[in-house]
Parts: C-alpha cells; sequence; structure tokens
C-alpha cells in the first residue's frame, strides 16, 4: 500500500504561500552582499518601485539580538551592515514593495 500522507502536497492541491492574499499585503526582501569582505560606498536605491528601503543610515546602529553562552565571546552583528560586510550573504538593505513584480524587479536590480 503506498503511502499518502504528503499526495495532496504532491499534486499540487494544498495551499501555498503564493495562494494567500490579504488586504494591503506587502513583500520584503533582503539584499545581501556578494562580498565576502568589503566596504560599502553606496547604495544606489533610485529608479525602482518601492514602498520602503532600508538600510543602516536609516535604522542606525540596530544589534541582531543573540543569547549569552557561557564560554563564549559572542560578537553583536548590526542587523544592516553599517559600512562593511564580514561575509558572503551579510545583510546590507532591506526592501519593502507591495507586488511581487515589484519584488523582483528590485532583487533583479541588485543580484
Amino acid at each position: 500500500m503506498p503511502v499518502r500522507e504528503h499526495l495532496d502536497i504532491v499534486m499540487g492541491n494544498s495551499q501555498y504561500l503564493d495562494d494567500i492574499k490579504m488586504d494591503n499585503m506587502v513583500y520584503l526582501h533582503v539584499i545581501r552582499s556578494p562580498y565576502a569582505r568589503a566596504r560599502v560606498l553606496r547604495i544606489d536605491s533610485s529608479s525602482t518601485k518601492f514602498l520602503l528601503f532600508l538600510t543602516a543610515n536609516y535604522i542606525g546602529n540596530l544589534l541582531m539580538p543573540s543569547m549569552p553562552v557561557s564560554n563564549a565571546r559572542i560578537i553583536k552583528m548590526p542587523v544592516l551592515s553599517n559600512g562593511t560586510v564580514n561575509f558572503i550573504g551579510q545583510p546590507v538593505a532591506a526592501v519593502v514593495t507591495d507586488s511581487t513584480y515589484a519584488l523582483e524587479d528590485v532583487v533583479e536590480r541588485y543580484r
């Protein structure tokens, strides 16, 4: 007897994240660094359709929360890069748009 536990998901008969629609729904994308170690000289936010474009200059030196661990030195990292990036994938900016199409345009611009 075949297992049919997730058959509805495999057959596409389930509800997916893109199926959920709400009034005034917005979409968030985090722009991440493609470089392992670099200085952020400028972030060009012109000519893109967005509701909100967040950088470290906008949110300040907001640090990621961390839990204390005994016998460990934890370095607090900024939520968005404050001028330098230390690893590939470090968040540099965050963009909020009102449609997935506008979000895809922003994502394509910063690849």
